[in-house]
């Protein structure tokens, strides 16, 4: 399947999102066009892939000596938009600094094998947030709860915090806008509830949410577009879509304003139907 497969609607959200196409082997022409995409330079010749197949597959674009730049891996999960959407909300609107700053996704054609779904992002350098480190991160992890509630992002583990220079950034957004009828309760996988009595807690996700909400408010007029754009593919069934995109809107808009409830969500105009 190539992109001509695609609707038209669909195809017009495609170039308004990070999209690419990939065929054959990350040959060093392939590898440099991934690296200009997403803002890297790095001199000619001086890059490698190197790739492993578990479950499914994930590869890294490294330097010659070794060191990641960027990230790539199959989107394996079902509805892996919601894992897009949420990317692209994040790092153009919301908060670059929270997770990824930058994203590209779509397919690649691998030599010999079937063509799979990607994400490709830049490579988050530092260490997995640990329990013995956990009291000294109470302040990011508040901001990081704010972050979570507006994209309603489950699945928080340990190994999804990295710690870099004394923040934290959130890796792995594959349940994004999950449980979207219900008030944010991901975080509490962590099963640590006393964080909600710590001050640097409270503290750092009221400063990320009053950020969030001043992001959003500044880029209303950007995100009720983009919605509407994703709105108006619904129902289609291709190499990247399995649910109603409609629907999906829908029932962010609805948790926004039910179980958020911050007042920028009101600057939300309808919906073309």
């Amino acid at each position: 399947m190539d992109g001509n497969d695609y609707s038209e609607a669909f195809s017009r959200l495609l170039s308004r999102m990070n999209y690419i196409e990939l065929s054959g082997d990350m040959v060093v022409d392939n590898l440099k066009n991934i690296v200009s995409r997403l803002g890297m330079e790095v001199a000619s010749g001086e890059l490698e892939f190197k790739c492993k197949w578990s479950k499914y597959k994930e590869c890294n674009i490294c330097t010659i000596d070794g060191k990641p730049m960027v990230f790539v891996k199959e989107l394996w999960q079902v509805q892996p938009f919601r894992e897009i959407l949420g990317i692209h909300l994040a790092s153009k609107f919301l908060d670059s600094t929270a997770s990824f700053p930058d994203y590209l996704f779509g397919k690649w054609k691998v030599s010999g094998r079937k063509t799979i779904p990607v994400l490709i992002t830049p490579y988050l350098h530092g260490e997995p947030l640990g329990k013995k480190e956990f009291k000294r991160f109470h302040g990011s992890l508040g901001k990081q709860y704010a972050f979570h509630e507006i994209l309603s992002l489950y699945d928080v583990d340990w190994r999804h915090f990295i710690m870099n220079n004394e923040k934290l950034t959130r890796i792995d957004l594959g349940r994004c806008f999950a449980n979207l009828d219900m008030e944010f309760a991901g975080f509490w996988d962590f099963k640590i509830k006393k964080l909600t009595k710590s001050k640097e807690f409270i503290e750092q996700y009221e400063q990320e949410r009053d950020l969030l909400s001043k992001n959003f408010a500044c880029n209303a007029g950007k995100i009720h577009s983009l919605l509407q754009q994703v709105r108006d593919v619904g129902q289609e069934g291709n190499f990247l879509l399995d649910l109603d995109l409609g629907t999906l809107v829908d029932e962010i808009v609805h948790y926004w304003k039910a179980h958020v409830a911050w007042d920028v969500f009101d600057v939300l105009e309808p919906f073309d139907n």
